[in-house]
């Protein structure tokens, strides 16, 4: 496509190189050089709500510190943000102890900030829809599981459901490759695509799953402070029957489908995982 005539319009700049940095499966994106500097372009593959949940969590968290990229232009259909310099979580290879502190606090504040009343709520600000399973119907069609394993995961799901207690301002995929670190800080929280609402222990199902056998986790909550472990656990399973339905099929994860395996496994049917 074509991105130098919305440029002109927009930021009345040239462009100079198009990259493809497309990662996700809901957007494609695209790293924009210009002679006024460097830009993203989002585009949402299927369902624009993508898009839409990234401009309105700007818009509910611009009075917090909480750093996300600047929005230069918003459309229907695109989003032009101010590209953010740096390497993500997952790259940094110094100081991560601090970073995921700093991270805690970060998530702090998000889950601190007041909501909206029902009223003036978007109707997509579901509290709710981060309770159900989606994906398990879905798991059992793979038939991969036994019977008993697969009667064991549902009921996993049935007894371990948490009570919509507390609603707040969801990320809804912090995950590593989506925190920017420049500078010795932390330059910008990215992709908040799954922005919503839900309960607080869901912003933690990923940084769980991927290090809580790290340290990184523990740093991460003693800088948040109390959560509910068996809401983090349920929320991780989730993300993990998730995981393993979309990579099922694909002969290149199989060695990320093992490892999502064991930990589903772990979580749900040998309940070994603190």
């Amino acid at each position: 496509m074509d991105f130098q005539p919305i440029i002109k319009k927009f930021l009345n700049a040239k462009i100079q190189e198009t990259r493809d940095i497309s990662a996700g499966i809901d957007q494609n994106v695209f790293l924009i050089l210009t002679d006024k500097g460097k830009f993203v372009i989002k585009q949402a593959k299927k369902d624009n709500g993508v898009l839409f949940r990234q401009r309105l969590a700007y818009e509910m968290i611009k009075d917090t510190s909480i750093p996300v990229p600047t929005l230069r232009y918003a459309a229907e259909n695109f989003l032009i943000e101010e590209f953010i310099e740096g390497e993500t979580l997952s790259n940094t290879k110094k100081d991560k102890k601090r970073y995921f502190r700093l991270v805690g606090s970060i998530l702090k504040e998000l889950h601190a900030k007041e909501l909206p009343s029902k009223t003036a709520s978007p109707k997509f600000l579901d509290s709710n829809k981060h309770l159900v399973p989606l994906d398990i119907k879905k798991l059992e069609n793979l038939k991969y599981f036994s019977s008993g394993k697969m009667n064991k995961i549902k009921e996993f799901f049935l007894l371990h459901k948490p009570k919509l207690q507390k609603s707040v301002f969801l990320h809804g995929d912090l995950a590593d490759a989506h925190i920017i670190i420049h500078d010795n800080k932390i330059a910008a929280i990215i992709d908040w695509g799954d922005f919503g609402t839900g309960l607080p222990e869901y912003d933690f199902a990923c940084m769980f799953i991927d290090h809580h056998n790290d340290g990184f986790f523990d740093d991460l909550i003693r800088s948040y402070g109390k959560v509910d472990m068996n809401a983090v656990r349920y929320f991780a399973a989730i993300r993990l029957v998730w995981r393993f339905v979309r990579h099922f099929k694909d002969p290149t994860q199989k060695k990320k489908l093992a490892k999502i395996e064991k930990l589903l496994t772990n979580i749900i049917i040998e309940d070994n995982i603190n």
